[in-house]
């Protein structure tokens, strides 16, 4: 494998294996991480795409909107929390995580 991307599962198993394809940056959003949304991405519909979220310079966190492509095109963003116990140890609390986040869409040709 001398260029690519593979990932693996917590088994060991390859869940994607993009060393046979070129990887083609086709659309970059850059998103809040308060903010929800959903955009079409023309020309990723019914194709091999992937999206990959990136930290911009402006997150302080680290951590980075979730988000996801979709089969028909479309990209979708949320931000990222995490679940504590609050004071009274019975009622969970939610922590905004996500910063800044800037989205790469890649087409895989």
């Amino acid at each position: 494998m001398p260029y690519g991307l593979r990932v693996y599962d917590a088994n060991g198993n390859i869940s994607l294996d993009i060393t046979d394809y070129i990887a083609k940056i086709v659309y970059t959003k850059t998103v809040s991480g308060t903010s929800s949304g959903s955009v079409y991405v023309p020309g990723v519909a019914n194709k091999k795409a992937i999206a990959l979220p990136t930290a911009t310079a402006n997150n302080q966190s680290g951590f980075t909107a979730i988000c996801e492509l979709t089969n028909d095109g479309h990209l979708n963003w949320h931000p990222m929390y995490t679940f504590k116990q609050g004071e009274n140890y019975k009622v969970p609390s939610t922590i905004l995580i996500s910063g800044e986040t800037l989205i790469y869409v890649f087409l895989l040709e």
